[in-house]
């Protein structure tokens, strides 16, 4: 999953921490649930990355894909076996 991450470049990554951080101070000064805040802000998707997003699917389609065809691989070659 390194691979996935790695799409994202790390300046671009650190810029979004550092806006990040200064909502979350500005939103401190403003109400006291700083960290409730934050955490909505993050599960809302503000680090969603439509190049990371896309390599985690593109992997886990390949994983589910070889998966398959393993699973359809014994079963014909058991078949195989029965018909001998």
């Amino acid at each position: 999953m390194k691979a996935a991450l790695s799409t994202r470049p790390t300046a671009q990554l650190n810029a979004k921490l550092a806006q990040l951080q200064q909502l979350s101070s500005n939103s401190t000064q403003q109400a006291s649930g700083s960290v409730s805040s934050t955490r909505i802000m993050i599960y809302n998707g503000f680090f969603l990355d439509a190049r990371v997003t896309t390599t985690y699917f593109c992997m886990m389609s390949l994983f589910i894909y070889f998966m398959v065809r393993q699973s359809t691989f014994f079963t014909a070659q058991s078949a195989d076996e029965r018909l001998v």
